[in-house]
């Protein structure tokens, strides 16, 4: 049984696109560096770039340190790799957060970070049923990266579980590496030296191969102050592993919050309420196949499943107000939103 929440499935996806990214990147850049070690090499590069046809560079390029040039490209492309993959995570962690007090009543009603007047939708000046911002103004206190995992357990009363949380060290020096990166020209400072030799990422790296990793784990470049990170795609990829296993724990809490109806309220939001979403590839011929589709998305081999008429009477029974107090059901709202989606397909 999977069950998952929409911020987890959008991050799947992202750090699968990223894998790829530094696998074919890296792959790319040593194709590059064979081809280019040779006695003409600085002529040979130049006409690799010269062959890409960019009017903006101009012709006859020529590079006398072709090695180097290779490395360092190949180089930035880790680098680039683990900012994003600490990017994808940010927003992760972020937006579960939206999701679990957007769909768990529960939540809300017990969580105090959570607690707020709550709205699914709100009626726009144009008298459209929009996403009602109250979420996202709650989360955007949730503070920075640094104390993102200790922030997720207050709020969402989330208890990592020991081998996880034995694997957190490993966080934190990613979160370093990747300040260093992005802040400070890849330049390692003394905080980042000094916590990479820390016993405590020792014995990270540790506890992660036993209990997280089926392969031996990539070496850690050795930090020092005032020299450049160095890192591997091997390494950026083993901290996006890092990442994911705290986002499926995360995530697995996540939907514990929810009550299996809940799941048609996620379904219709993503399917019908937001403005555009990218799963939204199939043109149905009713709004209930329209929600169900999502709903195959959140509760993909779930034995759980719903028929259409537990659709419409779940959302018949939600409604939102206008200003003027006036409701309407969620289910009017999805038949009139699925009848302008049809008309803009």
């Amino acid at each position: 049984m999977a069950r998952n929440t929409e911020s987890f499935i959008t991050y799947f996806n992202q750090r699968e696109a990223l894998t790829n990214y530094l696998q074919v990147g890296t792959a790319a850049m040593e194709l590059l560096l064979r081809n280019v070690t040779a006695a003409n090499g600085p002529n040979l590069l130049g006409a690799f770039v010269d062959a890409c046809a960019v009017s903006h560079w101009g012709k006859g390029k020529r590079y006398p340190n072709q090695i180097q040039v290779v490395t360092s490209g190949k180089a930035e492309v880790a680098h680039h790799g683990i900012i994003r993959h600490a990017a994808a995570f940010d927003n992760f962690s972020r937006n579960l957060v939206t999701d679990s007090m957007r769909f768990s009543e529960s939540a809300r009603r017990t969580l105090p970070k959570l607690s707020h007047d709550h709205s699914l939708l709100t009626l726009s000046p144009q008298k459209r049923w929009v996403v009602c911002p109250c979420c996202n103004q709650v989360v955007d206190k949730i503070g920075s990266l640094a104390e993102r995992l200790e922030t997720l357990q207050e709020w969402l009363a989330w208890k990592p579980t020991p081998k996880l949380r034995d694997t957190f060290p490993l966080f934190h020096l990613m979160r370093r590496i990747r300040n260093r990166i992005a802040h400070y020209d890849s330049m390692v400072g003394a905080e980042l030296e000094e916590y990479s030799k820390g016993k405590e990422v020792e014995e990270a790296v540790r506890h992660f191969q036993k209990h997280y990793s089926k392969r031996t784990l990539p070496a850690l470049p050795t930090f020092r102050r005032g020299e450049r990170v160095m890192l591997e795609a091997v390494n950026s990829i083993m901290f996006g592993a890092v990442l994911y296993v705290i986002a499926k724990e995360m995530n697995e809490h996540a939907v514990s919050l929810m009550e299996d109806f809940e799941f048609i309220d996620m379904a219709f939001f993503y399917s019908s309420a937001v403005e555009e979403h990218s799963f939204r590839t199939v043109r149905h011929r009713a709004a209930e196949g329209r929600i169900a589709y999502f709903l195959d998305r959140y509760l993909r081999r779930d034995p759980r499943s719903f028929k259409p008429k537990d659709i419409s009477d779940r959302l018949s029974r939600q409604h939102v107000s206008d200003s003027g107090g006036s409701a309407t059901s969620l289910w009017a709202v999805a038949l009139k939103r699925h009848r302008d989606l049809l008309a803009n397909d």
